[in-house]
C-alpha cells in the first residue's frame, strides 16, 4: 500500500513514466509466468507434438525415373514419375505411376510396392485414354498428383505452354471407393489466388503536386520515384524529401505519374507494389502503421496470405507481423505460389504448402500460433499426410533419373479431426474448454505480452495494448478461472497500469520530440560548419582560428545536449567524436599554416595600413572604426594564442616560433594602439572646446527660456529637474577635460540660484495676493455689520 502511494505522488509531480512503466514491465513478468504454467498444463493434457522427422526410408522403381509427385490414397501412397521409354514401342501405366504401402515394426518403417492390376489405376477407361495420350503427345510427362475436394487428379504437360496440359480425375467415395471419371479436370486443379487480399492501384486522386510531389498511400503513407531514388514519407510534406526509407532507381529522370503504383491495407500493415520508370521488376514492401517501419520484401510476388487472427503475412521464404517481427530464410524461392494450408486439430500449428510448377517443387511452412514464429522450410517433390500426423515427404537430390528414391518420414501435429478427438477423455476443465480455444487464447495472452516487452512504446502500441487487454478479457470466459491462472485480475492490473503509462507517455513524446528538434538542428549546424571550413585556399590565420573556436563551441553544445531527457546519447558520441577529428584535422593545418614565413604578414600589413591611416585622420568620429579594427585584432591574438596552447605540438622550436610571431605582431599593433590614443587625445581637445562652448551655450539659452516658462513655484521645480539632466549630460559627455569640469560647477550654482531667486519672488507675490484678499474680505464683512445695525 505504501509502495503504491509513492508511485501514485510521482505521477502527481510529473516526471513518473520510467517510474510506471517499470510497475507495467513487473506486472507483465507475472503475466508471462502465468502464461507459461496455463501453456504447461494444456501440453500436460492435450500432450505436445513436434515437426521432426522419426525415420528415412528408400522406393525402388523398376526403371530410372524422375519423381514427380505422391499423394495418399486410402492409405496407400500413389507415387507418379516420368520416365524415358527408350526403344519401347508404348508407355504403360506402370511407368508413370506406382503403389506402395508405408508399413511400421517397432518404431521403424519399410515401403513396400503394391501391385497396380485390379486397383483404381487398372479403369478400362483411364488406360484407353493413357495411352492415346502418350500416342498423340511424344514429350507428354506428369507434373502434378492432387486430392481436393474428394477428387484425385493426375495433371500431364502435352505442350510446350505451362497452360498446355491434360488432367485425369477419379472420384473418391466416403466409403473410399475411387472411381474414374474422365481426362478433363483442368479447372479442377487450378491453383487458388496467390493473394487473399485485393490490390488497388493508386489514382490521380492521390497524387500531391509540390516540390517533391508524392502519391499519398490512404493518407497513411506517402510514395514517390522522381529526383532519382524511391523514396517512402510518413509525412504529407512537399516541401521537404526526406523519407523513413529511400533507395535508387534506373531513371532519374521520371515524373510522379511515369510509376506504377499499388497498395492493399491488411490490418496496421500496407503492403506496396512498386514498378519505376522503364523498369521490368516490380518492388515490394511492407510498411507498418504501428512502427512506421519499411522493410522489402520482393517474395511478396510470387504469393502472399494472411496468418491467421491478424497476426501479419505469409509469404515464400519467410513471415511478417503486426508488430513487426520479420523472418526471411535464405532459400530460392523463385516460382513458388501458395496452394493449400493445413491446420492442426489443436488449433496451435498451421501449415502452408506452396508448389513451383516448373520441377514441382513443394515448400512447406509451419507457423506455431503460440510462438508466433515460422519454422525453418522443409522443401520436397512431393508429401501426403496421414490421419495420425505422419508425412511422408520425398525431395529428388539431382533431375538425374534413378530406381533409388529417399524419403523421410516424419510426424507432425496435423492430425485428422476425427483421430485427435480419440486422444482426449473429456473430463477436466481444460477438456472441457478445448485445445484449440485454449491454444487462440494463450496466443492473445503472448500478444498482450509482447506489447508491452517487445515492442518500441508508442502511442499506438499503448492504446493497442489497452484494446487487445479489454477484447481478450470479452473473448474468453474461462481467463476467470482461478485454477487456470486467474487471468482476469492480472489483465485488469495491466491495463489500468496502461492508462497510466499512456497519458505519461505523450509528456514524454513531447519532451523527446523536443531532444530530437534540438539533435536534428546541431546536426545541420555541424554539417553547415563542416562545409564552411572545409575551404583550402585560406591565406590568413584568422579563418583557422574562427574554425577552431567554432568547432570548440559546437563541442560544448554536444555536451550541454547529454542533459536533455529522453535524448539519443549514441548519436550525441558520434558527433562529439567527428567534432574531435574534425579539430585535430584543422589544427594540423593551422600548426601547417603558422609554420610558414608569410603566415602573419597579413597582419604586418593591416598594422601598416591602419599606422599611415591614423596620421591622415583630422577627427576623432573617423579615428574610432580604426581603434576597433585594431581592438578586433587584439581579440583575434588572444585566440589564435590560445589556441596555439591548446594544440599537441610536438616540436618545441616550431611552437616557440609561432608564438614569437605573434608576440611580434601584439608589439606593433599595441604601439599602434597608443598612437591611436594619443590622436585622439589631441584631437579631442581641439574639438571638445569648440563643442563645449556651443553646448553651454545652448544651455545657457535653455536656462533662459526655462525661467519664462516658470510660472509657479512648483513650476520653478520641474524646469530646474528639466535643465540639471541636461547639465549631467554635458558633464558626462566632458568629464575627460578638467579645464571644463569649473564651468560645468559654475553653471550648475548659477542654475541653482537663477530659480531659486524665481521661485521665492513667485513665492512672495502669491503671499501678497493672499494678504490683499484677506484685507478686501474684512472690509466687506464690517460692512455688513454696520447696515446690520441700521435695521
Amino acid at each position: 500500500m505504501a509502495e503504491n502511494t509513492t508511485i501514485n505522488q510521482a505521477v502527481a509531480t510529473g516526471g513518473s513514466y520510467e517510474v510506471i512503466r517499470k510497475r507495467l514491465e513487473e506486472q507483465n513478468k507475472q503475466l508471462e509466468n502465468q502464461i507459461i504454467k496455463l501453456n504447461q498444463l494444456r501440453e500436460d493434457e492435450f500432450g505436445k507434438t513436434l515437426l521432426e522427422v522419426i525415420d528415412r526410408v528408400r522406393v525402388r522403381t523398376e526403371n530410372n525415373c524422375t519423381p514427380r509427385d505422391i499423394v495418399r490414397i486410402n492409405g496407400q501412397l500413389l507415387f507418379g514419375y516420368n520416365v524415358f521409354i527408350g526403344l519401347k514401342q508404348a508407355t504403360k501405366v506402370s511407368d508413370v505411376f506406382a503403389l506402395y504401402s508405408l508399413n511400421e515394426s517397432e518404431g521403424k518403417y519399410e515401403v513396400k510396392a503394391e501391385p497396380i492390376k485390379g486397383s483404381f489405376l487398372d479403369d478400362p477407361l483411364f488406360l484407353k485414354q493413357f495411352l492415346e495420350l502418350y500416342s498423340y503427345y511424344k514429350k507428354a510427362h506428369l507434373i502434378q498428383l492432387r486430392v481436393i475436394n474428394q477428387k484425385l487428379m493426375a495433371a500431364f504437360q502435352i505442350g510446350e505452354k505451362l497452360g498446355d496440359i491434360r488432367v485425369f480425375r477419379w472420384g473418391i467415395a466416403d466409403n473410399g471407393q475411387v472411381n474414374y471419371i474422365d481426362d478433363r479436370g483442368d479447372r479442377d486443379i487450378e491453383l487458388p489466388p496467390s493473394y487473399d487480399f485485393e490490390w488497388h492501384k493508386s489514382s490521380r486522386e492521390q497524387y500531391v503536386q509540390g516540390r517533391h510531389p508524392h502519391v499519398s498511400i490512404l493518407d497513411e503513407v506517402f510514395v514517390e520515384t522522381v529526383g532519382g531514388d524511391l523514396t517512402i514519407k510518413v509525412e504529407n510534406n512537399t516541401e521537404d524529401g526526406q523519407g523513413i526509407y529511400r533507395e535508387a532507381v534506373n531513371e532519374p529522370n521520371q515524373s510522379l505519374e511515369d510509376a506504377d503504383i499499388h497498395y492493399a491495407k491488411v490490418n496496421s500493415l500496407i503492403l506496396l507494389k512498386i514498378l519505376p520508370y522503364k523498369e521490368e521488376v516490380w518492388r515490394y514492401f511492407v510498411f507498418n502503421t504501428r512502427n512506421n517501419e519499411v522493410l522489402r520484401v520482393d517474395e511478396i510476388g510470387h504469393a502472399c496470405v494472411q496468418l491467421p487472427n491478424d497476426h501479419g503475412i505469409i509469404f515464400p521464404g519467410g513471415y511478417y507481423l503486426q508488430s513487426g517481427e520479420s523472418k526471411v530464410f535464405a532459400e530460392d524461392v523463385e516460382g513458388l505460389r501458395f496452394k493449400r494450408r493445413w491446420n492442426s486439430p489443436n488449433g496451435e500449428d498451421v501449415l502452408y504448402v506452396f508448389y513451383e510448377h516448373k520441377e514441382g517443387k513443394f515448400a512447406l511452412y509451419s507457423y506455431n500460433m503460440i510462438r508466433k514464429e515460422l519454422q525453418s522450410p522443409i522443401f520436397g517433390h512431393g508429401y501426403s499426410l496421414y490421419d495420425d500426423g505422419k508425412m511422408v515427404i520425398f525431395r529428388s537430390e539431382s533431375m538425374e533419373p534413378t530406381r533409388i528414391h529417399p524419403m523421410q518420414v516424419w510426424q507432425t501435429p496435423f492430425t485428422s479431426d476425427e483421430f485427435s478427438a480419440a486422444q482426449t477423455d473429456g473430463k477436466s476443465d481444460l477438456a472441457t474448454i478445448g485445445n484449440a480455444e485454449l491454444v487462440q487464447g494463450i496466443s492473445e495472452l503472448y500478444s498482450v505480452s509482447k506489447l508491452i516487452s517487445e515492442q518500441q512504446p508508442s502511442v499506438q502500441i499503448y492504446e493497442d495494448l489497452i484494446k487487445n487487454i479489454q477484447r481478450v478479457q470479452d473473448g474468453y470466459y474461462w481467463l476467470e478461472n482461478e485454477s487456470l491462472g486467474g487471468f482476469a485480475q492480472q489483465l485488469k492490473l495491466i491495463g489500468d497500469t496502461s492508462e497510466l503509462v499512456l497519458d505519461e507517455f505523450e509528456k514524454v513524446r513531447s519532451i523527446n520530440q523536443q531532444s530530437a528538434k534540438a539533435l536534428q538542428q546541431s546536426q545541420k549546424d555541424l554539417h553547415q560548419l563542416l562545409r564552411e571550413i572545409q575551404i583550402s585556399n585560406w591565406d590568413t590565420p584568422s579563418p583557422f582560428v574562427a574554425g577552431l573556436l567554432q568547432l570548440k563551441r559546437q563541442k560544448g553544445h554536444l555536451l550541454s545536449l547529454r542533459e536533455y531527457r529522453y535524448i539519443d546519447l549514441e548519436a550525441i558520441d558520434q558527433l562529439s567524436t567527428k567534432v574531435d577529428q574534425e579539430i585535430e584535422a584543422l589544427g594540423n593545418k593551422t600548426i601547417q599554416f603558422l609554420s610558414q614565413d608569410q603566415a602573419m604578414q597579413h597582419y604586418d600589413q593591416v598594422v601598416e595600413s591602419v599606422h599611415l591611416k591614423i596620421a591622415k585622420i583630422k577627427t576623432v568620429k573617423d579615428l574610432k572604426p580604426l581603434s576597433s579594427e585594431l581592438e578586433e585584432m587584439s581579440l583575434g591574438l588572444d585566440a589564435l594564442s590560445e589556441v596555439i596552447n591548446g594544440l599537441d605540438i610536438d616540436d618545441t622550436l616550431q611552437k616557440t616560433a609561432i608564438l614569437e610571431s605573434v608576440s611580434i605582431i601584439y608589439s606593433r599593433i599595441n604601439q599602434t594602439k597608443a598612437h591611436a590614443k594619443l590622436t585622439i587625445k589631441e584631437l579631442s581637445a581641439t574639438e571638445s572646446v569648440a563643442e563645449f562652448g556651443a553646448q553651454l551655450a545652448v544651455l545657457s539659452q535653455s536656462i533662459t527660456s526655462g525661467v519664462a516658462l516658470a510660472e509657479t513655484p512648483d513650476g520653478c521645480d520641474e524646469q530646474l529637474a528639466r535643465l540639471m539632466v541636461q547639465l549631467e549630460e554635458l558633464e558626462s559627455n566632458f568629464s575627460e577635460n578638467e579645464a571644463f569640469l569649473d564651468e560645468i560647477l559654475n553653471k550648475r550654482e548659477e542654475l541653482y540660484e537663477t530659480f531659486e531667486n524665481k521661485k521665492q519672488t513667485l513665492i512672495d507675490q502669491r503671499q501678497r495676493k493672499a494678504e490683499n484678499v484677506q484685507s478686501a474680505a474684512s472690509r466687506v464683512l464690517k460692512s455688513i455689520e454696520r447696515r446690520s445695525l441700521k435695521f
